[in-house]
Parts: C-alpha cells; sequence; structure tokens
C-alpha cells in the first residue's frame, strides 16, 4: 500500500509541476503598467474606496 501512495504522490507532483510550469513560462496577456493598474483598482475595490 504504502507503494501504491508514493507512486501517486510522485504522479501528482509530475503533473503539478508540468501544469505550473506551462503557466509561467506561457506568453504575458497583460503588460506590466496594465498589471499594475489592475492591481490598484482591486485594492480600492476590496478596501471600498
Amino acid at each position: 500500500m504504502g507503494d501504491l501512495f508514493e507512486k501517486m504522490v510522485e504522479n501528482y507532483r509530475a503533473e503539478s509541476r508540468a501544469f505550473w510550469e506551462e503557466i509561467l513560462n506561457a506568453e504575458k496577456i497583460l503588460s506590466e503598467e496594465e498589471a499594475r493598474d489592475i492591481n490598484g483598482i482591486v485594492v480600492k475595490v476590496r478596501k471600498g474606496v
């Protein structure tokens, strides 16, 4: 049973790692300036301003 669990965990780690590598290395959809603008808006909305 321990071997099965170990294989399941390793498989999960590998799939998770591949998923995040794809996300983090993909083409950006926002410029840095757009991201800062959106962040400023979100901060104001959360504060209720």
